[in-house]
């Protein structure tokens, strides 16, 4: 279903796109992929180097094979985007044209920014292919699409995932870390009987 489509990536805040990582590996080679991050970086650099997780973003989307011209970065205040919800629907409605399929992270997640995102893409792109892409914290989320994986893509999540610092720092266990999510990408991919997979919520399909 990706096969020559215009698709964005949208993320609430920086790291949330690795939640896909793997998908938007496989993707790269033959659609046009374009990453967008709504949330400014500032805020989550805060006790790092100036503009860290900035850099850190544009080195995982291009670690994916995401071009630098092809990603992009706003600056709306972490834990505010219900404030610019306007702001937020008015940025989004004007790539609306530009892409065929987009894929956002799930309400489900327990972030309320993420939800702000969700609900003004559902305005946005009206007539386009939504997919909500699921996150990392355990919650009730609706497997309904599944996208198989091969080793290469899933190796070139992880080193997505390497990518930020600011955020494995955070971790009690980076190893544990790792294994928990790459444990859960077997889980997904045990229900559709392959080895690994990524799965999504699907709000509307477009054909």
């Amino acid at each position: 279903m990706f096969f020559d489509k215009r698709v964005l990536v949208i993320a609430a805040h920086v790291g949330d796109e690795t939640a896909c990582a793997g998908t938007i590996a496989k993707i790269v080679p033959d659609s046009i992929v374009h990453v967008l991050c709504l949330a400014d970086t500032k805020e989550i650099s805060k006790g790092f180097a100036t503009n860290e997780t900035e850099h850190e973003f544009y080195k995982s989307c291009e670690s994916l094979g995401v071009q630098r011209k092809d990603i992009m970065l706003c600056d709306f205040p972490v834990k505010e985007f219900c404030q610019h919800r306007a702001e937020i629907f008015d940025l989004l409605y004007s790539k609306a044209n530009d892409y065929d399929i987009i894929l956002f992270p799930s309400m489900v997640s327990g972030v309320g920014d993420n939800e702000v995102l969700m609900r003004e893409c559902l305005r946005a792109f009206a007539g386009k292919t939504l997919l909500a892409y699921e996150m990392t914290r355990m919650q009730p989320f609706n497997n309904q699409m599944y996208v198989a994986l091969e080793s290469k893509q899933c190796e070139k999540k992880f080193d997505s995932i390497r990518c930020y610092k600011t955020v494995l720092v955070k971790q009690k266990d980076e190893k544990e870390y790792m294994e928990t999510i790459d444990a859960h990408l077997k889980f997904r991919g045990g229900e559709v009987n392959t080895k690994i997979a990524e799965c999504f919520e699907v709000y509307k399909l477009v054909q």
